[in-house]
């Protein structure tokens, strides 16, 4: 009897593994993305009683909600890149922080059980110090396989590899190959960044061959655009060319898109910045006799400002919001008036005149360049805090001194307000000109729109002369494509510089330091000079 009933056992899990293989099931997996946090990491904004509409607290929420309901197993959760610039809490850690303790991002993505982050140009504008420690400190892949070490190999990890929802799957990471044009070389000092597109479809079948995936996840920094874009938006194009690519997370340009491209049929997702939405892909399939059949996958956008923010996440990091609260609200500074900053894009304002003088004043340059980065919000009149400094200046960009000619200076205004009068492109692209007086011709033809009438101390403009200018290192290594018509290269720019200083923005703290009031009346006008749009 118990030789029959042994063999009996046998025969009945047999037959249950027999119908378990070939009965058709059905599985889910749903992948789950960020992007372009720019450190939207609590509800707050330090200053009471400003809240964000959402943040990680709110993601975080989402995302444990949606491994309870799907179960953690057929959950993937990836950050597609710029985390670590927008606001003081990653500032604060990256630069200010010395308690030993890892990193915040680091600190929340392990907490929250990121999967795998794509490395983006903000996260690289920190510097070495901080992006490669953070790599260290992650206990997630850190991807961007067009970023080469000296030797051309993978600076950071290419390819990561996941069985989850009973699917065997590859995220391939890439970051913005122009990083070499925005940023100062001693922040990627190593490193080069290739072209996204540059032998992506052999490395996918190279990378297909040896982990045969059943999902193949391309997730890059680098924003939609169209069908004819170049390297820094290249998605699209990419879902119309690429073979093997089930769907393409991007990032970069902080689009909302949610499209099936092309005649594979590739998922493009992108989902806007600061925790606004998430994108997810949501995978569908039946597995026979081992095969999958029947798979399908749709994308969705989901919006997290209606959402609850998650307790556990806002007890778990309340002393780093606290820290960098007290950090954010100390007083740097008065102004007398108040300070709007959409009065920028219609002539000189206290916002650009301020810029000017901080940046002449810092380096002693004759000549400041400067666009407005922020055409929305108002400081009022009183004491302004640290807080108010991202207002002023949200970049982390550095401070260069150049020189130009004035018929380079010429050519430089033409670009821009070409740009600025038809408003194409972003604002942060409206250059004006300190430290002369000038006229911008509104019904003039392109290219004959700017009349420079002499320089602010009184003396003539000359074309031939070489100026000092200060100007920020993003635009400074070309980025913009204002310097087309001036025939100067990003190779001719850097030989340009004489002098490279910190982040405008601790410039911008230093100034108040030593200048506690300012009003229209203290920036040195005979310095700044004037300008004017003419019709």
């Amino acid at each position: 009897m118990r030789k029959i009933f042994t063999l009996l056992l046998i025969g009945l899990v047999a037959l249950a593994g027999y119908l378990f293989w070939n009965v058709p099931k059905d599985h889910e997996l749903i992948i789950i993305a960020t992007n372009d946090l720019h450190s939207r990491f609590f509800d707050s904004s330090y200053v009471q009683p400003s809240t964000h509409p959402s943040s990680l607290s709110k993601v975080y929420q989402y995302v444990s909600d949606q491994r309870r309901e799907h179960g953690k197993n057929n959950v993937l959760l990836l950050d597609i890149g710029d985390v670590l610039q927008g606001d003081n809490a990653a500032y604060y850690f990256s630069y200010k922080d010395t308690s030993g303790q890892a990193h915040l991002m680091s600190r929340i993505f392990n907490f929250m059980g990121y999967d795998a982050a794509i490395v983006g140009n903000h996260d690289i504008e920190t510097g070495h110090a901080v992006y490669d420690r953070i790599q260290s400190e992650l206990q997630l892949p850190y991807l961007a396989a067009n970023a080469l070490d000296t030797c051309g190999q993978p600076y950071f990890q290419e390819y990561a590899t996941f069985h989850r929802g009973g699917l065997d799957i590859v995220v391939l990471g890439m970051t913005n190959p122009n990083i070499h044009k925005w940023l100062t070389p001693s922040l990627w000092s190593g490193i080069d960044f290739r072209p996204i597109q540059e032998g992506l479809q052999e490395k996918i079948d190279a990378i297909r061959k040896k982990e045969n995936p059943d999902l193949f996840i391309l997730a890059i920094h680098a924003g939609i655009g169209g069908p004819e874009e170049g390297d820094e938006n290249p998605a699209y194009l990419l879902a119309t060319q690429l073979q093997g690519v089930d769907a393409i997370f991007a990032a970069h340009d902080h689009r909302k898109f949610n499209e099936t491209i092309g005649e594979n049929q590739i998922q493009l997702l992108e989902g806007g910045s600061r925790a606004g939405h998430v994108a997810k892909l949501q995978v569908q399939y039946t597995r026979k006799q081992g095969k999958i059949e029947n798979k399908t996958q749709s994308g969705e956008l989901v919006k997290m400002d209606s959402l609850p923010s998650s307790a556990i996440y806002n007890e778990r990091f309340d002393s780093d919001f606290q820290t960098v609260k007290s950090f954010t609200t100390r007083p740097v500074g008065f102004i007398q008036q108040p300070m709007y900053f959409e009065q920028a894009l219609q002539g000189p304002s206290f916002y650009m005149n301020f810029i000017h003088t901080v940046q002449m004043t810092s380096t002693g340059a004759e000549l400041s360049i400067a666009a407005p980065l922020n055409t929305h919000n108002i400081i009022e009149a009183g004491t302004i805090n640290h807080n108010d400094l991202f207002l002023i200046y949200p970049f982390e960009n550095q401070l260069y001194r150049i020189w130009m000619t004035g018929q380079e200076l010429q050519a430089y205004l033409e670009q821009s307000y070409d740009a600025w009068i038809n408003r194409q492109g972003p604002a942060y692209n409206y250059d004006s000109v300190a430290g002369l007086i000038y006229e911008v011709d509104k019904k003039a033809p392109k290219g004959k729109r700017v009349r420079i009438l002499k320089q602010a101390d009184g003396q003539a403009f000359d074309p031939q002369k070489q100026y000092s200018v200060a100007i920020n290192s993003y635009r400074a290594s070309g980025a913009g494509d204002l310097f087309q018509l001036t025939g100067l290269t990003a190779n001719d720019l850097e030989k340009r510089i004489s002098e490279r200083l910190p982040e405008i923005r601790v410039l911008i703290d230093q100034y108040l330091q030593q200048h506690p009031q300012i009003d229209e009346n203290t920036l040195e006008k005979e310095k700044i000079g004037y300008w004017r749009f003419i019709f």
